[in-house]
This record gives C-alpha cells, sequence and structure tokens, in this order.
C-alpha cells in the first residue's frame, strides 16, 4: 500500500533511476560479500539495533557460502530472498531497454551485475525465472510468427537438458533437492488432515518446526523446510487459503494485462506476477521474499492508477472545451 501511495504521488521516472542507484550499490557489496567470504553489511546493521531477533551468530563471520554452492544473500535473510530482489529488480531494469531516457550502455551495465549477483546468490530458481521474465519481454512486441519459433525452440531446448535439470535436483546435502520435496509433500499431507479446508491456524508451521542457523524451518532431516509456498499455505490456512492465494495471483495478473497495451507498467506487471507466482510455488516463502514482489507490484499498480486517473481529467477538460465551444 505505500509503494501504491507513493507512486501516486511521484514520477515513476524517478523513482526508477534512485532504484538504479540503489541497485548497483546492492549489486557491488554482493560482490564482495563472495570475494571477503563474509557479510559484513549484515553484521554491522543487525548490530546497530538493540534487540536482533535473526538467526546468524553476530560474534562469528555471517556467511551461507557452502563448498557445494556460492551463497550471497547481502542484508536479506536467505539466499533465496536475495534472489526474488535480484530477479524482480532484473526484470524491472529489462523492460527499460527501448526507453528513451534510459542509456542503454547504463543498463547494459547494470544487467550484467544483476546476472552476477544472481549468480552469487545460488538461487536457482531466481536463475530459472529472471530468464522467463526477460525472455517474455523480449517476444512482447515481436510478430506471432517470431512469437511461436522462439518459443518452440525453447522447449526443445529445454526437453535437450531436463535429464540435466533433474540430476542437477536429485544431489543429496546440496540444498533444496527431489527427495526433499517429496518428503516435504508427505509432511504436509499428513499435517492437514485435521482441518484440511480451512487449515490449522496462522503461524501453525512456526509452532511446528525449528529452526536450523540459516533461519529455515527444520522438523527433521529429510525434510529440511517448506520449499513451497503451497506446502506452507495448506498447512496454516487450508485449501481455501491456497484458492485464496492463487485467486488473489490471476486476480493481479489479469489487471495488469488488460491494460498492457497502454502502459508500460501494465506490461512489465502482468509478468511479473507470472514470475514471481511460479517463484513461490517452486521455492517458498523463504526469508520474506514475498516482500520485494509485492512493493514492486505496489508501484506498478500505483502508476497505472496514476496515468488512468489524469487520462479521466484529460477527457473531462475535453468534454469541458467541447460544451463550450
Amino acid at each position: 500500500m505505500a509503494a501504491f501511495l507513493i507512486t501516486r504521488h511521484s514520477s515513476i521516472d524517478d523513482i526508477m533511476k534512485g532504484l538504479y542507484s540503489i541497485t548497483v550499490v546492492i549489486c557491488i557489496f554482493g560482490i564482495l560479500e563472495i570475494l571477503l567470504q563474509g557479510n559484513y553489511p549484515y553484521t554491522y546493521i543487525c548490530r546497530a539495533f538493540p534487540i536482533y531477533s535473526g538467526y546468524h551468530s553476530l560474534d562469528s563471520i555471517v556467511t551461507c557460502i557452502r563448498d557445494y554452492r556460492i551463497r550471497a544473500m547481502l542484508t536479506t535473510a536467505h539466499p533465496t530472498a536475495y534472489g526474488t530482489l535480484l530477479c524482480c529488480l532484473f526484470m524491472l531494469f529489462v523492460s527499460l531497454w527501448n526507453k528513451p531516457n534510459w542509456e542503454k550502455k547504463n543498463l547494459a551495465i547494470l544487467y550484467t551485475l544483476l546476472t552476477l549477483n544472481l549468480f552469487l546468490s545460488g538461487s536457482r530458481t531466481g536463475m530459472v525465472c529472471a530468464a522467463i521474465g526477460a525472455f517474455l519481454i523480449f517476444l512482447q512486441k515481436r510478430s506471432i510468427m517470431l512469437k511461436i519459433a522462439c518459443i518452440g525452440i525453447c522447449f526443445f531446448i529445454s526437453a535437450a537438458y531436463i535429464n540435466m535439470a533433474i540430476d542437477e535436483f536429485s544431489k543429496e546435502s546440496q540444498g533444496s533437492s527431489l527427495s526433499m520435496r517429496q518428503q516435504q509433500l508427505l509432511f504436509t499431507f499428513f499435517q492437514i488432515q485435521q482441518s484440511p479446508i480451512f487449515g490449522n491456524g496462522v503461524g501453525y508451521t512456526k509452532n511446528v518446526f525449528d529452526y536450523d542457523d540459516e533461519g529455515r524451518p527444520i522438523n527433521d532431516a529429510d525434510i529440511g523446510g517448506l520449499e513451497s509456498i503451497v506446502f506452507k499455505t495448506l498447512i496454516d490456512y487450508g485449501a481455501i487459503g491456497l484458492f485464496a492465494y492463487y485467486l488473489y495471483s490471476i486476480g493481479l495478473f489479469f489487471i495488469f494485462f488488460r491494460r498492457r497495451k497502454n502502459s508500460w507498467a501494465a506490461s512489465i506487471g502482468y509478468e511479473l506476477v507470472f514470475c514471481s507466482t511460479l517463484f513461490f510455488t517452486l521455492s517458498g516463502h523463504i526469508g520474506n521474499n514475498t516482500a520485494f514482489v509485492f512493493l514492486i507490484e505496489g508501484l506498478l499498480m500505483g502508476h497505472i492508477y496514476k496515468e488512468h486517473s489524469l487520462e479521466g481529467i484529460e477527457d473531462a477538460q475535453q468534454v469541458e472545451k467541447i460544451t463550450e465551444s
């Protein structure tokens, strides 16, 4: 709501220019985190507050880097949350490529920094969703034949590398895996038996799980957490809650989609909703990563309604002029 109100009373161009500088700084610190093998900004910021409720020990070097994967998280709670932020920013700035008031050289530098940081975050879902988002943005104003050709090429490439993806997600003790997802699904199934329609109540999963040193909910070594928003939503809110969540996403998607030909914000908005919903379905609500998406969606929605209000004022002025004539 705050992002929505800010955009309605401010210029989206000014907001994006400020966001450009902030994004460059974020990317530079993300690279430094890996080079220094420690998340020093996270430690300094958390120590500045009298009460720290996080899961990392501030008396030692805070890092999520593992032997099997580079994992940067900057000041977010988890590398997946950092990947969500980077994915949203990547899509947002890719949509500005053909804007006349943006220099392509500056955008190219930013794309390079964001791509590098997506890799450093280790968020495989973030990288995939960012690629899908960029692909959808590329297809926006292309001919129907080119769209069909590109989709066909992507389909055959995906089919060729599907076995490689399965092998990657079959590796045990290296983050999320297929067997872990199966255990999470079974755990969810047994948890919703008591109340499958309405769920067990808000915050129920927080009471069921313990937490590891990275802030991820765990019950035993086989489950590892709930790495899909479907699992957590079903346990806490039941089938009604899951239906409401996807209904919200579908409704927001069509609000943007309906206005896609009249507004830049709408054309990127429905693609962002699609990719973010896919992201959360695959990776879950880790580190409150939904907050980043809601902020950007709020900015875009505020800009759309601001344009709509200005169009209404212009129409009223034209009617008034015609009446006077």
